[in-house]
């Protein structure tokens, strides 16, 4: 079960990435309860990935995914950190994706549920065609009746 949770935690992270994705598209400031979220998203994960340390020890290290969330929660507390101590920092678009990447754990919530993958990945296939298609009718010749 509590995979399951955590699951439910990258998920309500996806829609929070979006929400603020939304909400700072022109510029404009993230409202307070998304800064609270994220603050509180990202001590959660610095406990999980604490907790796991506890009970895998050095075999965490092992694992790509675990190599993935100990660099992007790293570089997270690190600029939160620079930010307190700063003030306000610019914008840096690199930081804010490498911050992103956080939603890329929802690939965990994929993987739990094999229907899920299954649909997903059938769904991720029917993209290049319809990359292709529009090229397709565009070189096709038009008959005119």
């Amino acid at each position: 079960w509590a995979e399951t949770g955590l699951c439910a935690v990258i998920l309500f992270n996806t829609v929070i990435a979006i929400f603020e994705a939304d909400a700072t598209a022109d510029g404009d400031e993230a409202p307070t309860w998304i800064s609270i979220a994220n603050i509180l998203l990202l001590a959660f994960y610095t406990l999980e990935i604490f907790l796991r340390l506890f009970v895998y020890h050095f075999l965490y290290f092992h694992s790509f995914w675990n190599w993935v969330d100990v660099t992007v929660i790293g570089l997270d507390v690190a600029l939160n950190v620079l930010r307190s101590l700063v003030g306000d920092i610019p914008n840096i678009s690199v930081l804010r994706t490498i911050r992103l990447i956080r939603v890329a754990r929802a690939y965990r919530v994929i993987i739990l549920f094999p229907e899920l993958h299954v649909m997903v990945m059938g769904l991720a296939g029917t993209v290049m065609p319809m990359r292709i298609c529009p090229a397709c009718l565009l070189a096709s010749p038009r008959h005119v009746a």
